[in-house]
């Protein structure tokens, strides 16, 4: 969103103003200062410079980590994370905020690995104040604190990452967890309702997005994913998502609701409008720029669309979905080479994936011809795929 790219920017020039003007002595006490009267930007140019001269300094980089997840730069606070870390092994409350910047990286293993840590350690003082986006999407709420004896925060991002990874089981029991702990909460419900519906389970889905709605009847995700679960029209879905970005203009979530459902419904042009509104919101989320790239392949706008696709991979370069569909993208450009380079890169990345060598030994045929394409096209037939064994059978000969 636009304050993470003021922010960034304000760090870049604070630092070079910072050097003028606060002695090199004097850095580590004025970012302190500087943090807590939340100037931000200040602190981070102080302390970055303090951090250079004094890198054994263990419990600058918590500060410094905790800015960087203010300007949504996941990895510097992660990294800044496990700096402290390396310092202070036991300080329990780091490791939920490490989880928490795992999470957004999408390492769903590490980050559960971190609130379980979490919720194994002697919770420790501090004054860190984690604000929470509310679901209902109208600005930052649900204030929590890491020490908080609570720990349905831990159990609900131990949920969400066990989502994310597919084990809905798992999902359930964490789930559970931090409702048993904090039953007024309606994430906790939706999120539960979420899992269910994946699991083919939509009776009790609906049932916990209702308890959820009875929560907070402005709870707009529970809200989305009660009509997706039950809608008679498509009209009807889209009229409630519509219903959502008037309710929080501010949220990108609610445009990318919108824009990911009408791309689902052959709308690219007006997902595409979805997707730029997001990212003026919050330009930090790979997937807005995913499936921007996506909206300009169906609008046969190709170029548009390895300029949003190279934003996505610029934020998670390892992303194999992104390589993979800007891989097809580069083949109906007849960009063979650069299509080449990004379904192997899938194949190293992510070894099991048929789609993967399936494009990568079609497009080596297109390139060299001949049986170059067989042994990528015989793994991928060996992984389950049907396609894969047809053009094995008809560029291999079957042998």
């Amino acid at each position: 969103m636009r304050y993470v790219l003021i922010l960034t920017f304000l760090m870049t020039f604070s630092w070079c103003l910072a050097q003028e003007i606060v002695p090199a002595s004097q850095r580590r006490q004025a970012g302190l200062e500087a943090y807590e009267k939340n100037d931000l930007a200040l602190a981070f140019a102080l302390l970055d410079s303090w951090l250079k001269d004094h890198p054994n300094d263990g419990e600058i980089y918590l500060y410094r980590a905790r800015i960087w997840m203010q300007a949504k730069e996941w990895s510097y606070a992660d990294a800044d994370f496990t700096a402290y870390l390396r310092f202070y092994p036991e300080n329990g409350e780091v490791y939920l905020e490490r989880g928490r910047s795992r999470y957004q990286q999408d390492l769903y293993e590490l980050a559960k690995e971190d609130f379980e840590t979490y919720l194994k350690l002697p919770k420790g003082e501090t004054t860190q104040v984690i604000y929470r986006r509310s679901a209902t999407g109208s600005g930052f709420s649900q204030i929590f604190t890491p020490q908080t004896p609570n720990p349905a925060q831990a159990y609900y991002h131990l949920g969400l990452c066990s989502i994310q990874l597919e084990e809905f089981s798992d999902a359930l029991v964490y789930l559970d967890s931090a409702i048993n702990f904090q039953p007024d909460e309606p994430d906790y419900y939706s999120e539960k309702g979420k899992a269910l519906a994946l699991m083919g389970e939509k009776s009790e889905a609906k049932w916990y997005y209702q308890k959820a709605l009875e929560l907070n009847p402005d709870h707009f995700l529970s809200r989305q994913r009660l009509v997706f679960l039950t809608q008679n029209t498509d009209e009807e879905a889209l009229e409630e998502l519509t219903l959502a970005i008037v309710s929080a203009p501010e949220n990108p979530e609610t445009f990318k609701q919108r824009g990911y459902y009408r791309l689902s419904h052959k709308d690219p042009q007006g997902a595409k409008e979805d997707f730029l509104k997001a990212i003026s919101l919050d330009p930090k989320d790979y997937q807005l720029w995913y499936y921007l790239g996506k909206c300009w392949v169906e609008l046969k706008n190709f170029r548009e669309s390895e300029n949003a696709f190279f934003e996505s991979l610029e934020l998670a370069p390892q992303n194999t979905e992104v390589l993979l569909t800007r891989g097809q993208s580069r083949y109906r450009m007849n960009e063979f080479k650069n299509a080449l380079a990004d379904f192997t890169l899938v194949t190293f990345y992510d070894p099991d994936l048929a789609s993967g060598y399936y494009h990568k030994g079609i497009t080596l045929h297109r390139l060299s011809g001949g049986t170059s394409a067989c042994p990528d096209l015989k793994r991928a037939m060996e992984l389950g795929m049907a396609e894969a064994k047809t053009a094995w059978t008809k560029i291999c000969g079957g042998n």
